[in-house]
């Protein structure tokens, strides 16, 4: 029976690659020709003086889609006074190239900008990325065989680890924010996300982990929350965040029963400080107000800048 995925071609002199292209198709079966007179010469004359030729490969469109084959050829053993003939095999190699194909994919989205771990089903490490180096410090001899734990910078509890693997063992993936720690020391916050491999029996295999640095964005948001929330100059909570507080806190006296006080403070005559001394000294005055209040305030208390020249004491 003929094996799947070979073609079986007829003993080919080696005086028919000199043939008129007539004779050549006679000497060939059709789907030699398709293949290409060039690729075809070439084996063959290789093989009549090394005695082989492999690995020389084409490309075919057929009715079921483009295909990619090899093409072997081999000199058959003759009496010296006979023309040479040879065996010629070619053998489909499709999937092999469309597997190449899809590692070349995969290498090429490992080389990607986000940090990339791979690592055994006993947590070792096995391979990282370029990106994973940047980020952590750590050069690839510097972390393969061992464990992931290097990184853990004491933040997370034994609860939060706990609660990871049960999702990466229930669901096959986690994802969230972690906090770990570079070569140097520096602690740092990342986004995360961890995906089992399995094989064919639903066994895990591998663990694929992508970690981001996400201290630029953290930063931003905390930079935006700032700016939202408290004020530029006296960096006390301003009048959003009181009314946002005021509100928790009247909830919870309602459930408590117990009561607040609410103190406003304004300063007079601040505009004609500023006129008189500058805009500098009326920031300075501001600033010290805000710390010599802050400082006369039990703790639990709060301070906020409710204006400019205008500032509330919120105690519970």
């Amino acid at each position: 029976m003929q094996p799947v995925g070979w073609h079986y071609f007829r003993l080919v002199p080696i005086d028919s690659i000199l043939a008129p292209t007539r004779q050549l198709f006679v000497a060939l079966v059709s789907m030699v020709l398709m293949i290409g007179l060039l690729i075809v010469m070439s084996a063959l004359q290789e093989a009549n003086v090394e005695g082989r030729s492999s690995g020389k490969q084409y490309e075919l469109q057929l009715v079921q889609g483009k295909r990619w084959f090899e093409l072997s050829v081999a000199r058959k053993l003759s009496n010296n006074d006979e023309s040479p003939h040879f065996f010629v095999l070619s053998r489909d190699i499709t999937q092999r190239k469309l597997s190449e194909a899809d590692l070349q994919i995969a290498a090429t989205a490992f080389e990607s900008q986000d940090g990339m771990m791979i690592t055994s089903s006993e947590n070792l490490i096995l391979k990282v990325n370029k990106a994973f180096s940047i980020v952590s410090g750590y050069s690839a001899e510097e972390v393969i065989g061992k464990n992931p734990r290097l990184l853990s910078s004491g933040k997370q509890d034994a609860v939060f680890y706990a609660t990871m693997w049960d999702s990466i063992n229930n669901t096959g993936a986690w994802a969230g924010e972690i906090w770990n720690r570079r070569k140097s020391g520096e602690v740092y916050p990342e986004h995360l996300t961890i995906n089992a491999v399995k094989d064919q029996d639903g066994v895990i295999t591998n663990y694929v982990a992508t970690l981001t640095d996400i201290t630029l964005r953290k930063s931003a948001a905390e930079e935006i929350q700032n700016l939202a929330f408290y004020d530029p100059l006296t960096c006390l909570p301003n009048w959003r965040l009181l009314l946002d507080r005021l509100k928790q806190a009247l909830t919870s006296s309602t459930r408590s029963g117990r009561q607040g006080a609410l103190l406003f403070l304004d300063l007079d005559s601040f505009k004609t400080l500023n006129d008189s001394f500058g805009h500098d000294v009326g920031d300075l005055l501001l600033q010290q107000v805000s710390e010599r209040l802050t400082s006369c305030v039990r703790e639990g208390d709060t301070v906020h800048a409710w204006a400019v020249t205008s500032l509330c004491c919120w105690r519970v």
